[in-house]
């Protein structure tokens, strides 16, 4: 278990994090499943799962080091030969390696300001969507995220700002650990975030 935290604040907020590896018959790659559980106002769902591959997670880190210039990212595992891709001993090393990244990243709310690692996290939106949303070249909208295509980007705004002014009281690393239990689709758990308005607000509008 992870546990990441900030002893010089006290927060409320938390974010649980667990990645698995999940071989797919007949693939010829791994994929990580992300699931997270949070209550930090940041994200736009309580609870969400996502599949990711390593590659993606390399462009993820690309990405970010161009957003954040002036600050170091964590370390992703290195590239590794073909023959490695399925070897288990291998897949389950690279997989702690990814869970410690992305917990890396959750605890520092700098990078909890990233479109780009939010759609990563709690969306099924490619790398190439990501990027063309990040860019504005996309306003793609996400089939797991019901019900927000009929709700005004006023209406996402007036309730974000609600939940900024109540979250601008402190800027605290939150807790990260990870979790053993499964975590449920994002569909069902959808709040109005922070998250909303940097991504969802801009993605559905019409």
């Amino acid at each position: 278990m992870l546990e990441v935290s900030n002893n010089e604040y006290i927060c409320k907020s938390f974010i649980k994090i667990k990645v698995e590896s999940r071989i797919e018959p007949c693939a010829s790659y791994v994929k990580y499943e992300i699931n997270i559980e949070t209550n930090d106002p940041s994200f736009t769902f309580e609870k969400s799962s996502t599949r990711r591959r390593y590659s993606e997670f390399r462009t993820l880190h690309g990405m970010l080091v161009k957003q954040f210039r002036h600050i170091d990212l964590p370390e992703l595992p290195p590239k590794a030969p073909f023959k490695s891709t399925f070897d288990m001993d291998f897949v389950e090393q690279r997989r702690t390696k990814l869970e410690e990244f992305l917990a890396k990243l959750l605890s520092k709310k700098v990078f909890l300001s990233s479109r780009a690692f939010h759609l990563f996290l709690q969306s099924s939106c490619s790398m190439s969507e990501i990027k063309d949303i990040v860019l504005g070249k996309s306003n793609y909208i996400d089939v797991n995220w019901p019900g927000i295509v009929n709700e005004s980007v006023s209406q996402l705004k007036d309730e974000v700002d609600k939940s900024s002014d109540e979250e601008n009281d402190g800027s605290c690393s939150v807790p990260v650990t990870s979790f053993a239990s499964g975590c449920n689709s994002s569909s069902g758990f959808k709040r109005v975030s922070f998250c909303d308005q940097v991504t969802v607000a801009e993605i559905h509008t019409s």
